[in-house]
């Protein structure tokens, strides 16, 4: 409007004066240059320059709209489109796959932006591609030999490789050609300890802090590589150049007082961060960092104190009441850090406001670990309400529903996520998850598949498509996708875990021993070789071997219960009884209020039917854990094979009577009619713990189950459906929870449902007996009829006692 302005001022001017034909010339003139002035040319050259300025002061997302817009104007601009890439670059790696689109765009437009090129070259190194990007690299040097960041991602591609001599003999001439610029000598450094060659490394580095003298990259570097060296007393000094060119750096404050407090200089350590503190007292990062440094020592009382001394100060802080959150939840404090987080809440009535939205994701992550799924899905939509695409809270809400077993409504929230941030591998896993819940196998690898485009060089991703092809009896491709990761990184454990535990699938338990134990090779202070080794040893029939390995594994973590309760089963399997009580006994000394203990020995004595010995440990179980099951049940069994029934009832109703609240009187009582098969008084005792605990998810569990067993009334499977629903509700992952849930739909003629729920079960406790009973006959009536032959056998040879065992064998020979 102001161009336009002054063009028809300076035209009625003219006019007015009645020029000559020689002015109005003039005026043509004028109005055609002034009418250029904003032309589309300017346009996008005043956007581009305004983001290169903002792209300078390091604000890239306004910078990233400025270059937007100057390929809005014109798209064919390559300059644009690269900004536009180096822009979304520093933003992060959630952004790393439009930074890409937008040098590609680049690149397209003008193959011989050499900037584009090489930063293509830098995200495929990123994304563990170094093969295409030294074809980047080469393609650069090729027309400009000297082309700096060309000659350092062409070194970058060789360390990738790990292609040491190659990499130094490189590195080594570019420096010696004129390139001392500081990634060049830590590059060379790192060349250097491929091979590996600590004293050229040294040498390297102390050469490029020469060249480099201010650079703090290459100082840090250098006290880096004496510290993992064991020198600190080199490092020291080093950090301190550091922090007289830098003293904010906080990186080099913290690493020098981590030194001081390792060598026994505490009090050093902590003038160190008191002087850090100082330089700026009222910085909340500096604050949240030195309240981290104790943290990370186990000093929680001294982050704590930082962190609330510091709210005092400045109560409105959002930030230091997350940090504080994170060191009570750390220190186990959970409940403190719930009331930290809660406190966030009233810190804003804005329910869009993003520390709000942070702090109620918080609270639903500690609910989800708690199993208060409910109220992980009631803060989770509260954030939903306030903003619809917020990724965190929609990966929780799909979690939800996979826990549920509800996989088709988990799918659509992964996919959401996956559309907001394609680079997040999580979402790609559980919606393949979710898609193995709907028995939509081929859905589920498709999605493992674009996981794959998105990052290919994941393990994460192979592992599942391998263990996928296992589901599929794919065993060929299986082997392939876990051979393909250990080629790449020959130290991923877990995917040898995956193909061991694919070749005992197949049988080959020769090759299945040689991946456990170069598992054992590569890890021997980690358990879970020995572990392998001993189940592998298990199934062949070989104890004696198993009880070696898992000797070995307890000596590594011996407070480990799952890895003690797996050695006193080998030491049965060899009838070593004497030593496997001695073991229970040995334990029980060290840690005697521990209620798994006294069961675990309980089941030892009951073994070998010393029966007066197994109840006392049992019912100590029960004394120190009253409302855990599995001692109940054990001391049913003990009081039956004994023919004590109603001594038994007697004693528990005596119980009662004494105190109606006592949760572990009615589930003894519960369990020996049970075992007893009077199901009508069963069902009698769970109601009554019913009516007075209903938030006891046991007793619901155990009273679906039993009114599903015991009555095909609608009435009663839909009252049992609540509950079971209710029970899962509390414990949405608990095996034995999805087996009723799973079990209830079977009677009700949903066998859908039930194929998933129980299907849920038996990946998570794949040696149950009754749940693989009950897989048998789901899959049996859904016409899976070798699946099903497969889990009856499964169940019939089960070392468990569980009703269906005799029509387990049944249903085998029936087919």
């Amino acid at each position: 409007k102001e161009d336009r302005g002054k063009r028809e001022e300076v035209a009625s001017i003219f006019l007015a004066k009645r020029s000559s034909f020689f002015h109005l010339v003039v005026i043509f003139l004028l109005l055609g240059l002034t009418a250029n002035c904003g032309g589309p040319e300017e346009k996008k050259m005043k956007f581009f320059n305004k983001g290169k300025a903002l792209y300078e002061k390091g604000d890239y997302v306004k910078a990233e709209l400025e270059f937007k817009n100057a390929v809005q104007i014109d798209p064919k601009f390559a300059d644009g489109h690269y900004m536009l890439g180096m822009a979304s670059l520093k933003k992060g790696n959630i952004h790393i796959r439009g930074a890409y689109g937008s040098f590609g765009k680049a690149v397209e437009l003008s193959p011989d932006h050499m900037g584009a090129q090489v930063q293509l070259g830098r995200v495929l190194l990123g994304a563990g591609q170094p093969d295409k990007a030294m074809e980047k690299a080469e393609l650069v040097l090729k027309q400009k030999p000297v082309h700096e960041e060309a000659l350092l991602l062409k070194g970058g591609c060789l360390l990738a490789k790990k292609e040491g001599e190659p990499a130094v003999r490189f590195l080594k001439g570019i420096v010696d050609r004129g390139l001392r610029v500081p990634d060049a000598y830590l590059m060379l450094a790192g060349a250097h300890l491929l091979k590996p060659d600590t004293g050229e490394a040294e040498k390297a580095l102390r050469q490029g802090v020469g060249s480099n003298p201010k650079s703090v990259e290459l100082l840090f570097g250098l006290a880096d590589f004496y510290m993992k060296s064991k020198r600190p007393g080199d490092a020291i000094p080093v950090l301190q150049d550091v922090l007289k060119i830098e003293p904010g750096n906080a990186p080099a404050n913290l690493a020098l007082a981590g030194l001081y407090w390792d060598t026994g200089k505490t009090q050093n350590a902590a003038d160190a961060l008191k002087a850090y503190l100082a330089g700026d007292p009222k910085s909340e990062d500096r604050m949240i960092q030195v309240a981290g440094f104790y943290a990370a020592r186990k000093k929680f009382a001294d982050a704590e104190q930082q962190l609330t001394g510091a709210i005092k100060a400045n109560e409105k802080s959002f930030k230091l009441r997350f940090a504080l959150a994170d060191v009570l939840g750390n220190s186990g404090r959970v409940d403190r850090a719930v009331e930290t987080l809660k406190q966030c809440l009233s810190l804003s009535k804005d329910a869009a406001n993003p520390d709000i939205i942070k702090a109620k994701n918080a609270l639903a992550a500690i609910s989800m670990n708690r199993q208060e799924i409910s109220q992980a899905m009631t803060y989770t939509e509260e954030v939903l309400k306030a903003s619809p695409k917020n990724v965190e809270a929609r990966f929780t809400k799909g979690r939800i529903h996979l826990l549920r077993g509800e996989g088709t409504k988990a799918v659509p929230e992964f996919r959401a996520v996956i559309t907001e941030n394609p680079q997040f591998i999580p979402a790609y896993l559980a919606m393949a998850d979710a898609h193995l819940l709907n028995a939509e196998r081929g859905l589920a690898l498709d999605t493992l598949q674009d996981a794959l485009k998105a990052n290919p060089s994941s393990p994460e991703v192979q592992s599942a498509i391998g263990r996928l092809y296992v589901i599929r009896k794919d065993y060929k491709n299986a082997e392939a996708s876990f051979r393909k990761i250990i080629a790449a990184n020959p130290e991923d454990l877990q995917a040898r875990v995956g193909l061991g535990d694919l070749y005992v699938t197949t049988r080959e338990f020769s090759r299945a021993e040689s991946e456990y134990a170069e598992i054992k090779r590569k890890q021997p202070r980690e358990v879970l070789g020995y572990v392998k080794l001993a189940e592998l040893y298990m199934v062949q029939g070989k104890p004696d071997r198993a009880a070696s390995d898992l000797e070995q594994a307890l000596k590594i973590q011996p407070d480990s219960a799952p890895l003690l309760a797996r050695l006193v089963q080998t030491y049965l399997a060899q009838k070593k009884y004497a030593k496997a009580v001695s073991l229970c006994e040995e334990r029980i000394g060290r840690a005697p209020e521990n209620a798994f203990l006294r069961n675990l020995l309980g089941e030892v004595e009951a073994s070998e039917k010393n029966y007066k010995k197994a109840a006392a440990a049992f019912q100590k179980a029960i004394e120190l854990q009253p409302d855990w099951q599995p001692p109940h049940n054990n001391l049913a069994r003990v009081y039956l094979v004994q023919g004590q029934t109603s001594a038994a009832v007697k004693t528990f109703e005596d119980a009662l009577k004494r105190n109606p609240d006592n949760v572990g009187a009615y589930l003894s009582l519960a369990q020996i009619y049970i075992q007893s098969r009077d199901y009508p008084k069963a069902i009698a005792v769970y109601e009554k713990l019913n009516a007075r605990k209903p938030d006891f998810w046991a007793a619901a569990n155990d009273l679906a189950f039993l009114l599903s067993e015991s009555s095909s009334s609608k009435k009663d499977l839909e009252r049992a459906l609540l509950l079971a629903k209710k029970a899962q509700e509390a414990r949405p992952d608990d095996p034995a929870v999805l087996d009723t849930l799973g079990w209830v739909y079977f009677k009700m003629n949903d066998n859908s449902m039930a194929l998933r729920l129980l299907g849920r079960a038996a990946a998570k406790a794949p040696e149950s007996g009754q749940i693989n009973y009950h897989m048998g006959m789901v899959s049996f009536k859904s016409g899976k009829v070798s699946e099903a032959k497969e889990y009856f056998k499964k169940a019939a040879e089960s070392k468990e006692a569980f009703d269906g065992k005799e029509e387990a064998k049944k249903m085998m020979g029936q087919i």
